[in-house]
């Protein structure tokens, strides 16, 4: 159940109209068109599911990434290109992220030591650190520069999109570009 699609898509809708005070289960069970005793029948709550929406958006992401994390382009090439991935999951799942914009990172059950936000930052730590061994990135904190750099990046490209109207495009690649100025040496 926390994994149907028709629920998550309607969680997400959810998420898109009302924000995190709008999703409640009757809503949910509104918007998916069940019952409301079904889903409290099939034991899921919101936390549960508000998870397994945020889950969908980072397993998005880390599939889209896998390209770029076992290319043998150089790390500055790699980080480019995932920045512009991110852009592009983060246009996929507008809706859902932009709910969670004021909201910390929360817990995944299944993944000790992990929150939905560091499977957002986990790849971009480890193509940087990868720039600093080749010389092509340049960071004193990789895992400071990474967060810094993915947070920079999916939130200004839905703040872009959604409030100034900017084209994914231009979006895209203003935001990567100057990233990406942050992060190459000199």
């Amino acid at each position: 159940m926390v994994d149907d699609p028709d629920v998550l898509d309607a969680v997400s809708r959810l998420l898109e109209r009302e924000g995190l005070a709008g999703l409640t289960i009757t809503a949910i069970a509104e918007e998916a068109a069940l019952s409301r005793v079904t889903l409290h029948r099939r034991g899921r709550r919101i936390d549960d599911l508000v998870i397994a929406v945020l889950r969908r958006a980072s397993d998005d992401l880390r599939a889209s990434l896998w390209p770029v994390l076992t290319s043998s382009d150089d790390a500055a090439v790699r980080m480019r290109h995932a920045l512009t991935l991110l852009c592009e999951v983060s246009e996929r799942h507008a809706g859902a992220l932009a709910a969670f914009y004021r909201t910390p990172a929360w817990p995944l059950p299944d993944r000790p030591d992990s929150t939905t936000s560091f499977q957002f930052i986990e790849p971009l730590d480890r193509i940087l650190r990868d720039g600093i061994s080749e010389g092509t990135l340049e960071s004193d904190d990789p895992r400071a520069d990474a967060t810094l750099a993915a947070n920079a990046v999916m939130w200004t490209y839905l703040h872009m999109r959604r409030a100034h109207g900017w084209s994914v495009e231009d979006a895209t690649t203003r935001v990567v570009s100057l990233t990406m100025a942050s992060l190459l040496p000199g």
